[in-house]
């Protein structure tokens, strides 16, 4: 009871807090009062805030070969196999200062660090998953405005993908593999430090089909003084992508620069990796993703259609075995009012990202890795969605030295919006 009180009075705060900033030359807000609110007292200031909140609660299992975690982990060992629960709760709040701009906050807090569903290297990490032992924390934080035709973003907490004109994939994604068209080395992030602009071309209707162009950065070490911004930061990323289409269709195409320091493996990538070549030392990488989408002009048996297509060059400092370039690829399909209207039937499957090319020879022993999911989002009203879901893996890395592993999973995740 009290984790939820405080979600709730955290962003109440905040919301307050820049319209009694504005007129505190005006008022002693030692004898600012519950009743000075409700009569107005700030009522001439234009900010508004709006506060969304959703809570998620998993209840599911995994069937593997292997352990999810080094068994060293005595706390956490052994993660497989078993009936496992979790939530998540989030509060989305937007401010705006002029009606055009948006400071944007996300409070998170969540159980689910040390479980499958929060363990990215097997691929079991879920989209709404959080890494965290119950304790509440700001998990975005940034604020957006327009510039001419352009928008701009910067914030502490802040991942490529949100600073983008529009994102690169419509399918909603039960594991986070799945998202973004394949969440591997272009647009696979961390939540930094970082700042981006997009460019989207007028149009007289929101239906034309337009170009847009978008270009951002974000360094993991970006508050670190003795690593900082715009270094050669151990975990930093250049993204940009040109886009055309309209809400209906569209395709793109995005480069993503990955900065890694010598002698550091590539967060960006490495995270989903599927090689059978361990621990390895990289440079920096250049990753080049291709995305489309389809939607049908009318809801029925035909689904929307989801495509992605990433290819990664490696510049490797070390010599012997190493990886040279990455691939990876995704489909997914989405049935919208399936069976019953504002229902959602969706199935993606995907490879993981695979060793392409070796340097020294040798083979990938993870080649012919799939993943895939399948679920169903049943709404029992406006604000409460459940979702039975299965998935699995064939050939999987798992990332613990365990070999290429097969998984199958279940769950259901129940969903309140309010």
């Amino acid at each position: 009871m009290k984790l939820f009180q405080q979600l709730l009075v955290a962003p109440a705060a905040l919301g307050l807090l820049s319209p009694i900033a504005a007129t505190a030359n005006e008022v002693n807000l030692d004898k600012v009062t519950s009743e000075d609110l409700s009569a107005g007292q700030f009522a001439d200031y234009e900010t508004s805030t709006k506060i969304k909140a959703k809570v998620t609660f998993n209840v599911g299992a995994l069937n593997t070969d292997h352990d999810l975690v080094p068994a060293a982990n005595t706390d956490t060992a052994g993660m497989g196999n078993r009936l496992t629960s979790g939530y998540v709760t989030k509060l989305d709040v937007n401010t705006s200062f002029t009606g055009e701009d948006r400071l944007y906050s996300r409070i998170k807090a969540g159980d689910m660090a040390g479980t499958p569903w929060e363990n990215t290297a097997y691929g079991t990490h879920l989209s709404a998953a959080h890494n965290s032992t119950d304790a509440v924390a700001v998990d975005k934080l940034w604020y957006e405005f327009p510039v001419g035709q352009f928008k701009a973003w910067f914030g502490p907490r802040i991942e490529g993908y949100y600073m983008l004109a529009s994102a690169p994939s419509i399918y909603k994604a039960v594991l986070k593999s799945h998202a973004l068209g394949g969440n591997g080395a272009v647009y696979g992030s961390s939540t930094s430090p970082g700042f981006g602009a997009a460019w989207t071309q007028p149009t007289e209707n929101r239906s034309d089909f337009r170009w847009a162009l978008s270009s951002n950065y974000h360094a993991r070490s970006g508050n670190n003084s003795t690593v900082g911004l715009l270094t050669n930061d151990p975990a930093a990323k250049w993204l940009s992508k040109l886009e055309y289409g309209s809400p209906r269709m569209q395709v793109s195409i995005a480069y993503a620069k990955n900065i890694c320091a010598t002698d550091t493996t590539c967060y960006d990538w490495a995270g989903y990796n599927s090689t059978s070549v361990a621990g390895v030392t990289t440079g920096d990488s250049n990753a080049i993703g291709l995305r489309a989408y389809w939607k049908p002009e009318e809801i029925g048996i035909i689904p929307s259609v989801q495509v992605g297509l990433d290819k990664t060059d490696v510049n490797n400092t070390e010599t012997g075995t190493e990886v040279q370039t990455t691939t990876a690829w995704m489909t997914g399909l989405t049935w919208k009012d399936a069976f019953i209207d504002g229902n959602r039937l969706a199935a993606a499957v995907a490879s993981p990202t695979i060793a392409s090319d070796i340097r020294g020879g040798g083979d990938d022993g993870a080649k012919n890795g799939l993943t895939w999911e399948v679920y169903y989002d049943y709404k029992l009203n406006d604000g409460v969605t459940l979702t039975p879901a299965i998935f699995g893996a064939q050939n999987r890395v798992d990332g613990n030295a365990n070999g290429h592993d097969d998984y199958f999973g279940g769950l259901i995740q129940t969903t309140f919006k309010f």
